[in-house]
């Protein structure tokens, strides 16, 4: 699905959509960001969650429309907030804003 460099991987989660999408989320360290490999038919996508700054703890579900990601997100401070982000589920797919 793609190659990386990190120290670390941890918080592997995997979805396959019905239409056999896969996706893959992750977090790296040192960098504590949360990553999501995709493959379709067409091909293979590498790309960060949506938002800089701290992540972690990402989870992941795929319909044969979206993908659905959350993961604890921290901007800065102290506190983490619960983050939702949805994709649509095509190659090359873009996040859906609301």
């Amino acid at each position: 699905m793609g190659e990386f460099s990190a120290s670390e991987v941890e918080d592997v989660r995997l979805a396959v959509s019905p239409n056999g999408n896969a996706h893959v989320v992750f977090m790296t360290w040192p960098d504590a960001t949360c990553r999501m490999a995709s493959l379709y038919p067409e091909g293979a996508v590498m790309q960060n969650l949506p938002l800089g700054g701290r992540a972690k703890h990402p989870d992941v579900a795929a319909d044969d429309d979206h993908v659905h990601v959350v993961w604890q997100y921290r901007p800065g401070g102290i506190l983490y907030t619960i983050m939702y982000g949805q994709m649509t589920n095509t190659y090359n797919g873009s996040w859906v804003t609301t």
